[in-house]
């Protein structure tokens, strides 16, 4: 019996979001948006934090203090501006040598391994299209017969076909997915 249209469009689709997400440059697939002080700004982590320390260096430095998201955006704005030769707030330049000397007073990261953020959001959209096209995203979902493929087996084989499947296996993607789609949701229904 051959498979709906809908269904092979879906699996091209996610395919397509995992070469396209391989084939970018590390950091380059999303764009992100932060707001610091009421004012919002969008673009890749680098450019919004250029974008902050244009407009609000002093705030952006007292939030690198303590968050370790605001420190990494003000690094990259950082370097970005000593190898553009761009003018650097006097601010920035005493915390950023306070740095240099002290690598202690950079924030720390919540406890457990990094994520990837692009890999978790490409996985989300990939098992989204695949379940509004009929493919459940993974074998806990009710409706997920054991014998026809689910949305996770897709992408085990998506991420073989690419040479990617590396360390991932089901049980990670399923936790992943279920993990970036309550990160999802909760960002959406604020």
């Amino acid at each position: 019996m051959d498979e709906p249209q809908d269904k092979k469009q879906a699996k091209a689709r996610a395919y397509q979001l995992f070469k396209t997400l391989f084939a970018a440059e590390p950091g380059r697939v999303f764009t992100e948006t932060h707001t610091l002080n009421g004012k919002v700004y969008h673009g890749f982590d680098d450019e919004i934090g250029l974008q902050m320390l244009q407009a609000e260096p002093d705030l952006l430095v007292e939030k690198a203090k303590i968050n370790v998201t605001y420190f990494d955006m003000l690094s990259k704005a950082f370097a970005h501006s000593l190898t553009n030769d761009l003018d650097i707030p006097q601010s920035v330049k005493i915390f950023m040598a306070d740095y240099i000397l002290n690598p202690k007073i950079k924030p720390h990261k919540k406890s457990g391994r990094p994520g990837n953020n692009d890999f978790n959001k490409t996985l989300r959209l990939a098992l989204t299209e695949l379940k509004s096209a009929g493919i459940p995203p993974s074998r806990n979902d009710e409706f997920s017969p054991q014998a026809i493929p689910n949305g996770t087996d897709i992408i085990m084989t998506i991420l073989k076909d690419l040479g990617h499947e590396g360390e991932h296996h089901q049980t990670n993607l399923q936790r992943r997915y279920y993990r970036e789609m309550k990160k999802f949701n909760s960002k959406t229904n604020r």
